[in-house]
């Protein structure tokens, strides 16, 4: 078995190689040429970072590398069904590891499916440990709002720029796909921020429209005080009544977790997010 730098390959050979590791998996997640040229640009992938496992003529598996200053993001790590169990897996991480420890990273970080008992045990044997778990929700087209309105306040459309300054002050960590970072390299952001008068509560909610679907559903609080979620995901798709929606990766502590599922949001699946620390000792 041979590591190349995913970057010797094609667009094309990557997302085949990738779509044939996903075959069997638990959630289907099909990439293609268009997703996977915005996931790189999106999540600040380093392709001369990654890497692709080869057998003889054989593209078996595939790795992928966020770099971000000190940090480093496993990602799209998968080996088709054949060549499992054999130790390609492990190789490939430990070789992504090694070469973001190279251009400086001191910390790796990855999420992985909770269902998905193999990769985390490959993960800990790695070094890694679980920190949270982070919840995919999401919420059909048409579906009605509740018949009780929210209580009353004052609501403001936000543009790009300052929805991204609202989502500086989130007070929980945010998961690699939902940093301030994705948020401007995706591009097309806006937000929607409440103030209710009963309570006084200040929040926001962004998100990206695409067609009839949006994306990247974000809500925070403006204070130390909880975000009024009812409010702003209430008249977000009062406004958008026509389109699904897709909040990934909230952690499951997130105190305004209810007021998704009351507004019809449910789980879809949840990932475990893991990380290390990296010294410049291999370790």
């Amino acid at each position: 078995m041979e590591l190349i730098p995913a970057s010797e390959f094609s667009l094309e050979q990557l997302v085949e190689v990738y779509n044939d590791t996903r075959a069997d998996y638990l959630i289907p997640m099909p990439m293609t040429v268009e997703h996977l040229r915005e996931y790189v640009r999106v999540y600040d992938v380093d392709l001369s970072a990654s890497v692709v496992a080869v057998e003889g003529k054989r593209l078996i598996g595939v790795c992928m590398v966020g770099l971000r200053g000190s940090r480093v993001w496993i990602t799209r790590l998968g080996v088709i069904p054949t060549a499992r169990r054999l130790g390609c897996a492990r190789a490939m991480l430990e070789h992504c590891l090694a070469t973001a420890r190279a251009c400086g990273a001191r910390r790796a970080q990855l999420e992985v499916i909770a269902d998905n008992e193999a990769g985390q045990r490959l993960f800990r044997r790695a070094g890694f440990h679980a920190w949270r778990r982070l919840l995919v929700l999401c919420r059909p087209a048409g579906l009605p709002l509740p018949p009780a309105p929210p209580p009353d306040g004052v609501c403001e459309w936000l543009s790009t720029d300052v929805a991204l300054a609202r989502t500086v002050s989130r007070p929980w960590a945010p998961a690699w796909t939902n940093e301030v970072c994705s948020l401007i390299n995706a591009g097309g952001v806006r937000g929607l921020a409440v103030t209710e008068h009963i309570t006084g509560r200040q929040g926001w909610v962004c998100f990206q429209r695409r067609g009839t679907r949006l994306e990247r559903v974000i809500v925070g609080p403006d204070t130390t005080a909880p975000a009024p979620a009812y409010s702003l995901l209430y008249r977000l798709h009062e406004h958008f009544p026509e389109c699904e929606a897709v909040a990934e990766n909230v952690p499951a502590s997130a105190p305004h977790l209810d007021a998704f599922f009351a507004l019809g949001y449910a789980v879809a699946f949840a990932r475990v997010e893991m990380e290390r620390l990296l010294n410049g000792n291999g370790g």
